[in-house]
């Protein structure tokens, strides 16, 4: 070769097993063979796995193919084309008959082989994105050790370094604990009278002692008779303690795992008023069912739940009550047709004294519950104790959630919203219903006000179109909403709450750099701090096999704008998010410190200059495919108490081990400890004989959801 002439680039071989994870998972094989490509393998859709054929053409120069071919059963005709570089392929996919357009990524890295070009594996949690080991110091998987430094080292093995400095041995009354090899030490006793643990005993106040040990001291009779309420979730953990060892860590682990397994709330992380709906079906092997029996609870703190409300249908033939637990969460009985679901929008009053909730029949197309227990449709308020149950008016017409054709999918299923904004002084509630927008009495869904003492509504919005939605209160004077502009565009709007004058302002939609495009907060945000939810819709996802367009967490701070994430996936901030104690909360299923490889919809904290990341909770994969913070979610339904502090969530996972058939109800400090299980729904089960029983908890309500 002549000095100075650049050597011919090797050619590409594009062979080998690759996986894609978008809206649906790939796993593909591909043989080239000159400049014929075929890749042949399958994939998974709902639990079903589809074969997958195709052959095309590849330049061994550039690597750029195409390919054409089908997905059995699934998707007749396909087409797949762009660049690979041995690699990773990255290219567009399109189905004529099946309406499907969008980026698909298949990847090496990922196939559970570690290819020439690889140090490693995803299930490494010291392995990269690529496949190639991360430095040497990388933040690894946290041991639970606070005496530990959880590093990577330069051959990939996640060590846990002993460091020295204070750390928490676990005993509220020694102070000065200190880190000696990688052990926490306790250090001296805490002074007497110092606060310690809470045994969840309304009539105790808990202090130590000058020996370091935490004691229980009754508080007069009179204090413990304004605060007593029953609590079965304080008896349980009084008597698992009971069993727990004499002394030393020992004691302290058994203890801890008592309070890990209790319904009960973690202290710093306690809960006020919680209104939720539990829905239960079984079925027997003949298909004879219960139909869908429906409660309306209110739990207050740690003491029992009070029912409100039940509803019990006529029972009969059911196919659906299976196919309900399967789906594992409490938002799928609403879908209409499923069950005769009652229990629409809640709320819960800012101070927890009280819960609004709304029952009605007009959107099921299920039989109706039997004559003597059929409900009274309408919108009720009720005490946070269970009395003083009345109807404030009719129930909305507009409905809570929507389906919509999906081929090659059958139907998607979404919401309008589950909640009743209140106003901040706990007065009115805004709700959507059907409202007149012209002389001539043509209907559309339209904000509303609804009084809670008078039960008196007002219509503040007159729109043509469907499209309002997001609807919650900026002050007890105005109320935010999304709808469309003159062009026909997504946007964001306010109204005012003067009956006589509900004057209407429309503010411009937030264009970033990049395309980027504010759809679900406001500009009228003011000088504080707020988190928002930016859409980039010509960014495709890396998770968005299917077209879904990049999402991500930007704070809004008077007039700066800072992005906090980078993540590039479609479904960040899905859940709502906030700012707490200083730092932005909020759900993704990305995977940036390797703390999350099966990219499960995890709870994130950042600070407010966009760095110290941190991974708040580590919810298990238990099997199935993954869908990220997509319906049916890992996690949904965020909240943050603006008193307690504390964090609630609903998730299908089992962080606890107590809830491995189903969705559940969780609560943590925003610091992520403190996680604790607060219901204790059954999930899906079947009997050895066949018999098949389902019980889901949703809606739920809070005091202040996430994103309003």
């Amino acid at each position: 070769m002549a000095l100075g002439t650049t050597p011919p680039a090797a050619a590409i071989d594009l062979s080998g097993d690759y996986v894609g994870f978008g809206a649906d998972p790939f796993t593909v094989t591909d043989v080239q063979t000159g400049t014929t490509l075929q890749m042949m393998g399958h994939v998974v859709d709902n639990f079903t796995t589809y074969p997958l054929s195709t052959t095309g053409t590849v330049d061994p120069a550039t690597g750029k193919f195409s390919v054409a071919g089908e997905i059995t059963g699934f998707c007749p005709d396909f087409a797949y084309s762009g660049t690979g570089d041995g690699e990773k392929m990255t290219g567009t996919f399109t189905s004529r008959s099946c309406g499907i357009s969008g980026t698909l990524i298949l990847t090496k890295c990922g196939n559970g082989v570690i290819d020439p070009l690889e140090d490693c594996e995803l299930d490494n949690v010291c392995c990269s994105a690529r496949c190639r080991l991360l430095p040497a110091g990388t933040a690894c998987t946290n041991d639970g050790n606070d005496c530990t430094h959880d590093v990577c080292d330069a051959t990939g093995t996640c060590t846990h370094v002993p460091i020295t400095g204070p750390c928490e041995d676990g005993n509220a009354c020694t102070i000065g604990d200190v880190c000696a090899a990688g052990v926490c030490v306790p250090g001296s006793p805490a002074p007497a009278g110092h606060a310690c643990d809470d045994d969840f005993d309304p009539c105790t106040a808990d202090v130590c002692d000058a020996a370091a040990t935490c004691t229980h001291v009754p508080v007069p009779a009179g204090v413990c008779r304004r605060a007593a309420c029953h609590s079965t979730c304080t008896q349980q953990l009084k008597e698992c303690r009971q069993t727990c060892p004499g002394g030393g860590q020992a004691r302290r682990d058994c203890r801890a795992a008592c309070a890990q397994r209790s319904t009960c709330t973690a202290p710093g992380a306690r809960i006020r008023t919680l209104a939720y709906v539990v829905n239960e079906c079984s079925v027997d092997p003949q298909g004879m069912g219960s139909g869908l029996v429906q409660k309306l609870l209110i739990r207050r703190g740690n003491c029992d739940p009070v029912a409100v409300k039940e509803f019990r249908p006529t029972p009969g033939p059911d196919p659906l009550c299976r196919a309900y637990g399967e789906f594992r969460t409490g938002f799928a009985a609403r879908v209409v047709g499923l069950f005769q679901h009652l229990f629409q929008r809640l709320a819960v009053l800012p101070d927890g004294s009280g819960v609004v909730f709304e029952v009605t029949s007009q959107f099921s197309a299920s039989p109706a519950p039997t004559a003597e227990l059929s409900p009274e449709d309408g919108i009720f308020f009720v005490r946070a104790d269970g009395s003083g149950l009345r109807r404030l008016g009719p129930a909305s017409r507009w409905p809570t959630f929507f389906v919509a054709a999906d081929p090659p999918r059958g139907l998607t299923l979404g919401d309008y919203g589950e909640f009743f904004p209140v106003s901040p002084d706990g007065r009115t509630v805004a709700l959507i219903d059907l409202g007149p927008f012209d002389a001539a009495g043509h209907e559309a869904p339209q904000i509303f006000l609804l009084d809670l003492r008078s039960g008196q509504r007002c219509q503040l919005t007159h729109h043509s179109d469907s499209s309002i939605c997001c609807e919650s209160f900026l002050n007890s004077r105005t109320i935010l909403f999304h709808g469309s502009d003159a062009a026909g565009l997504f946007t964001a709007l306010s109204v005012k709450t003067d009956c006589k004058n509900p004057d209407e302002k429309e503010f411009p939609s937030i264009m970033l750099p990049g395309g980027g495009r504010v759809v679900s907060q406001f500009e009228v945000a003011g000088a504080n701090p707020h988190a928002l939810y930016v859409l980039f819709p010509d960014r495709p996802a890396v998770n968005g096999g299917f077209g879904g367009s990049v999402a991500e967490v930007f704070l809004l701070d008077g007039k700066k704008l800072v992005q906090l994430t980078n993540f590039r996936r479609d479904d960040t901030d899905q859940t709502g998010g906030f700012i707490a104690r200083g730092r932005v909360l909020f759900g993704a299923s990305a995977n940036p410190l390797g703390e999350n490889p099966d990219e499960i919809c995890q709870l994130f904290s950042i600070d407010t200059f966009g760095v110290h990341l941190r991974q708040l909770t580590h919810l298990p994969w238990d099997g199935r495919p993954p869908t990220g913070c997509l319906v049916p979610a890992n996690i949904s339904r965020l909240f943050l108490d603006p008193i307690t502090g504390t964090v609630l969530f609903q998730s299908s996972c089992d962080p606890v081990g107590a809830n491995p058939f189903g969705e559940q109800l969780f609560a943590m400090r925003p610091d992520g400890t403190g996680l604790r299980q607060l219901t204790n729904a059954r999930g899906l089960t079947i009997d050895p004989d066949g018999t098949v029983h389902v019980e889901l908890p949703g809606p739920f309500a809070y005091t202040s959801p996430a994103g309003g």
